[in-house]
């Protein structure tokens, strides 16, 4: 089931992808089995600008899971001020 799941897609084209023009921060982890790491990769290649920032996976460690999206988060954010 979760590999239907992943494989569905979420029904934009690579062109459509290639339009975006804000600011966009991809996070991903090398566990998550509806959304693999390659997806995560083809989409920072496909949205031009974009960042890629790979975290531990929240069942290996939920706290370093948290501790690194928050990070992730912030400095994409402090990218505005």
């Amino acid at each position: 089931m979760l590999q239907r799941i992943a494989a569905d897609g979420p029904d934009v084209s690579d062109e459509e992808l290639g339009t975006i023009r804000v600011p966009t921060l991809i996070v991903a982890h090398g566990r998550d089995f509806v959304h693999p790491f390659a997806h995560a990769e083809r989409l920072a290649a496909l949205i031009p600008g974009s960042q890629l920032v790979a975290i531990a996976p929240k069942a290996d460690d939920r706290i370093r899971y948290i501790s690194e999206l928050r990070d992730a988060l912030g400095a994409f954010l402090k990218g505005f001020l």
